[in-house]
């Protein structure tokens, strides 16, 4: 998670490079797929202007997702890939697809477990009701496999958490603890 990549002049740090370093490493563990948990990137497809389009970070992921090709790499969006400034991912879905080999929301199969990756569609408001119900529509699905939940908010707090509030569907159907049910 929270790879942030962008030009290295940012802050002194080679983010491709570290992410490139962790992917090796995890390659070296037998890793057989890897799940990021969002904010790829750190402006998204747009420059800290907030209204030039700009391809290169998204572009950066491309090239390291591409030279590790045999290690399959899912990522959910963060807020800083989803949005930035009034721009929301959905404005670049193609984009996104493109860039990253994915929806904004996807899940993906290995063996008998399914990993479920549910991006944030908006800066800074993590669940929208659109994506708790895929969410809750995912896990119908799937109701006898195990699941794995990937997302970029942190759960700790009501406003980061999609299970904080009892009158939520998920959190009534799920017993907001687990996203298992047996």
């Amino acid at each position: 998670s929270d790879s942030h990549l962008q030009p290295e002049s940012s802050y002194g740090v080679a983010f491709a490079k570290q992410f490139e370093d962790a992917l090796t490493w995890l390659k070296s563990q037998g890793a057989v797929l890897v799940a990021h948990c969002g904010d790829v990137t750190n402006h998204g497809f747009y420059k800290s202007d907030k209204t030039t389009v700009d391809l290169g970070q998204f572009a950066q992921y491309k090239e390291i997702r591409d030279k590790f090709s045999d290690l399959p790499i899912y990522a959910s969006c963060g807020n800083h890939d989803s949005a930035y400034g009034d721009y929301t991912v959905a404005a670049n879905r193609d984009l996104l697809i493109e860039y990253t080999g994915h929806d904004i929301h996807h899940a993906v199969t290995y063996e008998n477990d399914v990993f479920i990756f549910v991006g944030q569609t908006v800066s800074y408001f993590p669940m929208s009701l659109e994506s708790l119900q895929w969410l809750y529509d995912t896990l119908e699905e799937n109701r006898n496999k195990r699941c794995f939940i990937c997302i970029h908010p942190y759960i700790g707090t009501d406003s980061g958490n999609p299970c904080g509030l009892a009158s939520n569907k998920f959190f009534n159907d799920w017993n907001g603890t687990t996203a298992f049910k047996n």
